[in-house]
């Protein structure tokens, strides 16, 4: 399954909890900006999203070493095609008063999630989807900005169990 990015109503409830997200994962709601920036900038977040990096490219080069060759290749399709969303971004952030200061997150995690797509369409099914289930946050009108709970480890390439804390949003 793949997120069709362009379609995407990027920020359109960002903040706002009227309405009952159903995302299938474990989240908590940041309503405030002080506890948004702080949670995106935080070294849990850092270390979360590396993490998923790290899976993913050890899954690739463990099971798909071929394909693994192709990363950077693959890594420069992901930038021009966030290259050609950016615009759309950038706008939808100035229009939902969302504060600059998350784009350049917002765009490690679309790229990281374009790699990740790739792989899956090219390489395996099996393949661990951290990005895909992020940008289901994202395509529901919000934003992931952090973690909170016990750190996975930072080993092997097994997908990371989400139960173990929550995805914190905005």
């Amino acid at each position: 399954m793949d997120i069709n990015l362009k379609k995407i109503e990027w920020f359109n409830h960002a903040g706002d909890f009227s309405a009952k997200l159903n995302v299938g994962l474990p989240i908590q709601a940041i309503g405030d900006r002080a506890a948004l920036m702080k949670s995106l900038k935080s070294i849990n977040w850092g270390n979360f999203i590396l993490y998923a990096k790290n899976r993913l490219s050890w899954y690739i080069k463990s099971f798909h070493a071929e394909a693994a060759k192709g990363w950077n290749d693959v890594a420069k399709q992901a930038q021009s095609r966030y290259a050609e969303l950016e615009p759309t971004i950038i706008d939808a952030a100035q229009h939902c008063d969302v504060p600059s200061e998350i784009l350049p997150f917002v765009k490690a995690l679309v790229i990281s999630y374009e790699i990740e797509q790739y792989f899956y369409d090219h390489a395996s099914k099996d393949i661990p989807r951290h990005f895909y289930k992020i940008m289901e946050i994202f395509d529901v009108g919000h934003v992931a900005v952090g973690w909170e709970g016990a750190m996975p480890k930072n080993e092997g390439y097994s997908e990371i169990d989400l139960n173990t804390g929550k995805i914190l949003i905005w």
